[in-house]
């Protein structure tokens, strides 16, 4: 299955190449940055810093699809700390293209899955004398969430669609859509070992939050959008330590991890559709 040899695949590649963690480094020292500079700034200096904030995760991408190609060429053979940068400022237009409209059928699925919600959910009232079951407000709120969700779910290779296949930005959509139609339940079996690397990754944000609710039930905490913004750096330093550490190790793997499934994944499928070309001649 592909789950798990792409996994065993990916663990190798890690072992074999540990430079690829200096890829994943920088991809999580720049998040870090990121929510350091959310949680320590306050006031006026926290909307100078919401401009900084888009200006580096917009460059992140080009580290992101880095990324990417340092693990396509730690397939094909021997990675190298500049590939970081070729292949980023190489594919940096293309990611960005197709991130933008990953994020537009992302909304007007959304969009939909709303209307629908809604107008399902009037229904269901009307149908039903005023009275709704709990129950069914669940069911109905779950498959909305669910039906909003599926682009991400059928649309998740596209940054190596882009990288690795050098497809275009609409084509890498497409491939990443075939492939997990194809692929439909292997791709699940994927999703659930990145749900675990996830929380593993996410661990030191669920501590400081679990730490801060205190504060924030009882009103001790600046209020502001974002619930651990003006934390004092002595809270902060230590938790962007963990998340570093941990964003480069969970991160540097899903990169791997991924590439390796698309990989088998457009594999065994170039292979059925070879096979179903030879039978029909």
């Amino acid at each position: 299955m592909a789950v798990v040899s792409s996994l065993s695949t990916a663990v190798e590649t890690l072992r074999r190449n540990p430079v690829l963690f200096v890829a994943g480094a920088v991809v999580a020292l720049l998040n870090a940055a990121v929510a350091g500079g959310q949680m320590l700034s306050s006031g006026p200096a926290r909307v100078a810093w919401s401009f900084g904030t888009f200006a580096v995760q917009l460059a992140s991408l080009v580290f992101v699809a880095g990324a990417y190609g340092m693990v396509a060429e730690a397939f094909d053979g021997t990675p190298r700390l500049g590939t970081i940068l070729s292949e980023g400022k190489a594919n940096f237009a293309d990611v960005l293209a197709a991130t933008l409209l990953l994020v537009v059928a992302a909304v007007a699925v959304f969009v939909v899955a709303m209307v629908v919600g809604v107008i399902g959910l009037v229904v269901v009232i009307s149908s039903e004398g005023g009275d709704l079951s709990p129950v069914i407000l669940a069911l109905g709120l779950g498959a909305t969430y669910l039906l909003a969700l599926l682009p991400m779910f059928f649309l998740q290779f596209y940054l190596p669609a882009v990288v690795v296949s050098d497809e275009s930005p609409a084509d890498s959509l497409k491939r990443s859509y075939r492939l997990v139609r194809r692929n439909l339940l292997s791709t699940l079996g994927f999703d659930a070992v990145l749900a675990v690397v996830t929380v593993v990754g996410s661990l030191p944000v669920i501590l400081l939050y679990a730490r801060h609710a205190g504060s924030l039930a009882t009103g001790t905490a600046t209020q502001t959008t974002y619930p651990l913004a003006g934390l004092s750096p002595e809270v902060v330093v230590p938790y962007l330590a963990a998340t570093a550490v941990l964003g480069t190790v969970t991160g540097t793997f899903f990169y791997v991890y991924q590439v390796a499934f698309y990989r088998e994944c457009l594999s065994e499928t170039d292979d059925e559709v070879a096979d179903t070309s030879a039978v029909g001649a």
